[in-house]
């Protein structure tokens, strides 16, 4: 989390915003920027930096697998480990825990750049879709829409936790209701560079 906001703070200071503190707490994180940059395409540059530097991290951590000799499918497990690193089989277990740890890495990486590009507050992809929407059409007609797709999303969201909770491993994927319920209901109101 800290790199993706490392990458919004980064970013939004080549276009002169400043950022005055990095947030990170247990529901994710936070760069609070000095406010929005003066183009469309520059809050949106800002706001793409987060999850394509998790896209970056894993793309890094594939990478590393991969020179470990790992499986080059990270997507599926293997029988036996020792497959994994041929002729370091006195050294199994702090190789089999790295290539634990790397397959996690780019699961949490991906996903985390997956779920930042949904379209809802106060997700960057809603963000996003905010900015381009109200450069055509204003700020009150771009949260209606964003807020709108957050709140079905929430939804989803919570079908997804309940299949997940069924399977043994619940998992509970953003957008929230209440933002997106409460920008739907007070459009005027929102602000959407946090």
């Amino acid at each position: 989390m800290l790199v993706h906001e490392l990458g919004h703070a980064v970013v939004a200071r080549r276009f002169k915003v400043g950022c005055r503190l990095i947030e990170i707490n247990m529901s994710g994180g936070l760069a609070h920027l000095d406010g929005p940059a003066w183009t469309t395409r520059e809050n949106c540059l800002i706001l793409l930096a987060g999850p394509l530097a998790n896209l970056a991290l894993a793309v890094v951590a594939y990478a590393m697998l991969l020179a470990l000799g790992g499986d080059a499918d990270v997507f599926t497990t293997v029988g036996d480990w020792r497959e994994l690193i041929p002729g370091l089989q006195m050294f199994v277990i702090p190789e089999l825990l790295l290539v634990h740890v790397l397959r996690l890495f780019v699961f949490v990486n991906l996903g985390l750049c997956a779920v930042n590009l949904l379209p809802g507050f106060p997700l960057d992809g809603g963000r996003i879709v905010f900015h381009l929407l109200s450069w055509h059409w204003g700020g009150r007609t771009a949260t209606l829409v964003v807020s709108l797709t957050g709140v079905c999303l929430s939804f989803v969201s919570v079908l997804f936790l309940i299949g997940t909770a069924l399977s043994g491993f619940a998992i509970l994927v953003p957008p929230r209701f209440r933002p997106n319920w409460n920008a739907f209901q007070h459009p005027d109101r929102v602000h959407t560079w946090g």
